[in-house]
């Protein structure tokens, strides 16, 4: 609603023009959903493999998933539009591309950190010595940023984020059994984690992994490659 106001009023720019516009970028949509499919589906297989995780049950609920489907929606419509929509095309207008790029990543660390069960992340000190896996979670969430930032930089579309944030969510939580941010949701499958956290992103979901943090980086040098060629 605040960001409808302020585009409408300040920038006198029709809503759509944040970057809604779905005709032509029905296939970046896609993309977008595979990406986020494609990012916890990979990151679940590799722990399983390499027993990290292993299934204790397998259960189906279809109102809470038909509920999770629309709140999760709304999470990346309203993220994207906020973040990517408006924070980072109103930086752009006034900086260099990259840079409006690492401050809006931070501007969503910051907004997902708001609702974030962040007592998850243990900061303190042990024995002098920071827990060395307590800023992954913190540099995955920027990475996403960069990641899906990184397309709008070059397409001025929020479809392929959107698409990319609803997948991730849903998909690490409901479905597989993840922590979202730290958040517990009911799941089909039901897994049981073992080994560091490090690698499993232990009670923060799979959103603290180091695997994920290589994931990200790969996916952010094949999307600059990729779109700054066109």
């Amino acid at each position: 609603f605040w960001v409808w106001i302020f585009h409408k009023i300040i920038n006198k720019q029709s809503f759509s023009s944040l970057g809604l516009k779905l005709s032509g970028y029905k296939n970046d949509f896609i993309a977008g959903l595979l990406l986020g499919f494609g990012l916890t589906g990979l990151g679940f297989g590799v722990l399983y493999v390499f027993n990290f995780l292993s299934v204790e049950q397998v259960q189906f609920s279809l109102n809470n998933h038909l509920l999770y489907v629309f709140v999760f929606a709304l999470v990346a419509l309203g993220e994207e539009i906020a973040i990517r929509g408006f924070i980072l095309k109103n930086l752009a207008s006034s900086f260099n591309k990259y840079i409006a790029l690492v401050l809006s990543s931070l501007a969503f660390v910051y907004i997902r950190g708001t609702y974030s069960d962040w007592n998850n992340i243990d900061l303190a000190m042990v024995a002098g010595t920071p827990s060395p896996w307590a800023i992954v979670p913190l540099l995955n969430l920027f990475l996403f940023g960069i990641l899906v930032g990184l397309y709008c930089i070059y397409k001025n579309n929020l479809w392929f984020p959107i698409g990319a944030h609803f997948t991730w969510n849903y998909f690490q939580g409901p479905v597989l059994g993840f922590e979202v941010s730290g958040n517990d949701v009911d799941s089909i499958f039901i897994q049981s984690l073992d080994g560091s956290e490090l690698i499993t992103g232990g009670e923060f979901g799979f959103e603290g992994s180091i695997i994920l943090t290589v994931f990200m980086i790969i996916g952010i040098v094949y999307l600059d490659r990729r779109f700054s060629s066109i």
